[in-house]
């Protein structure tokens, strides 16, 4: 028997023995938080829920393993509503820590709505991610392992209550026009959003110059989460209540308001009035 064929025979025996040759690799929640959250009804924002999980993992082999799949099921407060993937990463020999971040696509549709609505009003969700790995251990093959349990644990997402918006003047959006039949102020204005939960914003806002109210106008726009949106309003001046502010072309105001953040199907949250923003007019 030539070395040949004998290496040959070891090689196989090697990998059918993969499973006892390779320790699983072990997985550990780092952490978990809503990534967004768009509920249906926002204009030009697309509905979706995504849930990032960072995962810890470790590979107890003396050898470098690449993972080469990741299939899993998420289940929130029991009942399964998602799976995905993930791509493959190399895990490096003696347990070595590797970062794994795991987005979870959730649609939203009605087994889902509960579960929608306890991240939106701010309780606690209850999640379980379980499924099966593959990974490549070179001249050992490709083992599988699984069906386990990689996480599991419980979320519970910052009410928007706690997180307001943020507002700022963009004079870039802003026109001031003064004809005939008075004077006319088209607002243009940032909305941030730090929460993970996109809404739509309503406001009744007051124009104020001087510490007096020149004007009023309604406000509306869609705000992704996570993200920033623009807003824009009209207000009508009238030229007398305003004074010389609008003669003289040029003029200081504040935006007051208070808004109100709507997430369609869901849920509303109020603020009080406040002063949002200010700026500088030139026609």
């Amino acid at each position: 028997m030539n070395k040949r064929y004998i290496g040959l025979v070891l090689a196989s025996l090697l990998v059918g023995c993969v499973p006892n040759l390779v320790q699983t690799p072990q997985f550990e929640m780092r952490e978990a938080g809503l990534l967004r959250l768009n509920p249906p009804g926002l204009n030009g924002v697309a509905p979706e829920a995504v849930i990032r999980i960072v995962l810890s993992a470790r590979n107890p082999n003396p050898i470098d393993l690449g993972l080469t799949e990741m299939n899993f099921n998420l289940a929130l407060d029991g009942a399964k509503i998602a799976g995905g993937g993930t791509p493959g990463f190399n895990m490096k020999a003696n347990g070595v820590p590797s970062t794994v971040p795991v987005d979870v696509t959730i649609p939203i549709t009605p087994a889902t709505l509960q579960s929608m609505f306890k991240i939106v009003s701010g309780s606690k969700v209850s999640y379980t991610i379980d499924g099966t790995f593959a990974v490549d251990a070179g001249s050992l093959g490709r083992p599988k392992f699984g069906p386990f349990v990689i996480a599991q644990g419980a979320y519970q997402a910052p009410s928007l209550a706690s997180t307001p918006p943020k507002f700022a003047f963009r004079n870039d959006l802003t026109r001031f026009t003064v004809g005939l039949g008075g004077a006319v102020l088209d607002l243009g204005f940032e909305v941030t959003n730090p929460a993970p939960i996109g809404y739509r914003l309503v406001a009744p806002l007051n124009l104020t110059v001087g510490g007096r109210i020149i004007a009023k106008a309604e406000a509306g726009g869609s705000v992704p989460a996570s993200n920033k949106g623009i807003i824009y309003t009209r207000f009508q001046i009238d030229p007398i209540s305003a004074g010389a502010a609008v003669l003289s072309g040029n003029f200081d105001f504040q935006v007051t308001g208070a808004p109100s953040l709507e997430v369609p199907g869901f849920q509303s949250f109020n603020f009080p009035l406040s002063a949002l923003f200010g700026g500088s007019a030139k026609k």
